[in-house]
């Protein structure tokens, strides 16, 4: 980031204290190991889409212990 920005963005951190940032990271996993593709945090959106996903992998790999984080965002 360009030293010109730093006051700029100083100033945008500071207005926004009480702001959450949240983002999503899009990954796979194989015999090779992690691989990320990207990370989204431009959208709201990225909470439903991260949720749903969670209630799939809960069915195929986890334990069974605890709730299921995904069920106040789906119908």
């Amino acid at each position: 980031i360009p030293k010109i920005l730093w006051p700029r963005l100083r100033l945008s951190w500071q207005r926004r204290r009480h702001h959450m940032i949240t983002g999503r990271m899009d990954f796979c996993m194989d015999e090779r190991g992690l691989k990320v593709y990207e990370y989204n945090a431009d959208s709201a959106s990225c909470h439903t889409e991260a949720g749903l996903i969670l209630e799939r992998w809960a069915e195929r790999g986890y334990t069974g212990q605890g709730h299921n984080p995904a069920e106040g965002l789906i119908n």
